[in-house]
């Protein structure tokens, strides 16, 4: 049978059904993006959870923190391990989803590509000859980082992470805190114009973690292979250039379920989401799920009390070390805090802080952020200082 009577007797998609479906995955991301930037610029503002503690990389960041020595890695919270939860259960079922219907750096790229198309008209492609190699990048981010921070015990990835770095644009943090990541932040917007998912494909921790358990997720598209015209636009709109074509079952581990293949098939169910057993699901039913997972895990996590939007000051974290019968730690200390809070929760008198740090009696109550305006001393230099002083009180 040729080509053209295949085309002729098979049944055509539905292209406004296929547009629609994109433009609602599309708002989706947006909509997600909007909600965690706004909850960036809140954090400079009131002490809404960071960045960290509010990316699901966090627990895998500090997970052998945790495992081996009982404590999280700083900055990160109970909140990194709930919605690590909910990207490993979407993983089960739907591989790296998370990648494609969720995740806001994707989405960031994504915005930053269609503005590419519109001013280059066109998308475009890194040879494979350096491709492939380059995609352990990310692997190799994550292993590096991973260990590193559970050797030295801190969140070593921070200050090179576009993401976090994109969430202190608006904040005096930024320089000199984070001039690795917002280089890299700029180069990945940039690159973003001009070919798909650079971040994701080559430097994303959690992207490289999520391809190593990819394999097990349940669902996966499948190509019907008698009805495949040979058209090639799913190839054309993959985002991470897997040759969908000339597949039966699309197990890449770098396919990230965005399902913009399905929504550019012109024959109707010749691309489609279903387990080994044909248990079919259509992509909005996937993204569906997927939103109906995470406002489930975070909503019961938030009402258990676990899930915290909002920071707990120095005063209850310290009495939540004591019921826990465990010290609580300097890098708690963020810069919404205040010398008056650390005074009192660490039980260090004022005078000590004063003599080290010379400051008003008026600036006693003024976050460390905005100190940082008028003073030449940053956060960490407060850490460290409560750190040599609590060390020298529990020497002999």
């Amino acid at each position: 049978m040729s080509k053209k009577t295949k085309h002729i007797i098979h049944e055509y998609a539905d292209k406004m059904q296929q547009k629609s479906n994109r433009t609602i995955r599309f708002v989706v991301l947006l909509v997600i993006l909007a909600i965690s930037t706004t909850l960036g610029i809140l954090h400079q503002k009131i002490r809404t959870a960071n960045v960290d503690q509010l990316c699901p990389f966090g627990g895998v960041e500090s997970a052998l923190q945790w495992f081996t020595k009982g404590t999280f890695l700083p900055k990160i919270a109970i909140s990194s391990f709930i919605l690590l939860l909910f990207v490993l259960i979407v993983t089960f079922f739907f591989k790296r989803a998370f990648c494609g219907l969720f995740c806001p750096m994707g989405t960031l790229q994504e915005i930053f590509e269609k503005i590419g198309k519109l001013v280059f008209k066109k998308r475009y492609h890194i040879k494979d000859t350096f491709d492939r190699p380059l995609r352990w990048g990310k692997i190799i981010v994550l292993f590096v980082f991973v260990i590193m921070s559970w050797v030295t015990g801190q969140l070593v990835i921070r200050p090179y992470d576009p993401w976090a770095t994109f969430h202190h644009l608006t904040s005096a943090d930024l320089f000199p805190g984070f001039i690795i990541g917002f280089i890299l932040l700029i180069v990945t917007l940039l690159l973003s114009a001009l070919y798909s998912r650079v971040f994701c494909k080559y430097l994303c921790p959690l992207g490289g973690f999520l391809s190593l358990l990819s394999p097990f997720g349940f669902y996966r598209i499948s190509r019907n292979d008698k009805t495949c015209i040979n058209c090639k636009a799913c190839d054309k709109i993959c985002p991470m250039n897997i040759d969908v074509s000339v597949t039966q079952d699309v197990t890449d581990i770098e396919c990230i379920g965005c399902n913009e293949c399905i929504h550019i098939c012109p024959v109707k169910d010749c691309l489609v989401i279903q387990t080994k057993n044909k248990s079919r699901l259509t992509t909005n039913g996937v993204l569906t799920i997927i939103l109906v997972l995470f406002i489930m895990i975070t909503g019961i996590f938030t009402l258990s009390g676990q899930f915290k939007w909002v920071q707990s000051t120095l005063t209850q974290q310290v009495q939540e070390s004591q019921e826990k019968n465990v010290a609580l730690s300097p890098d708690n200390i963020t810069g919404q805090m205040t010398f008056q809070e650390v005074s009192e929760a660490f039980n260090i008198p004022m005078e000590a802080f004063k003599i080290a740090f010379s400051f008003s009696v008026e600036e006693e109550t003024i976050p460390f952020k905005t100190l940082k305006e008028t003073k030449e001393y940053e956060t960490e230099q407060v850490r460290e200082f409560v750190k040599q002083y609590l060390k020298g009180i529990q020497e002999p």
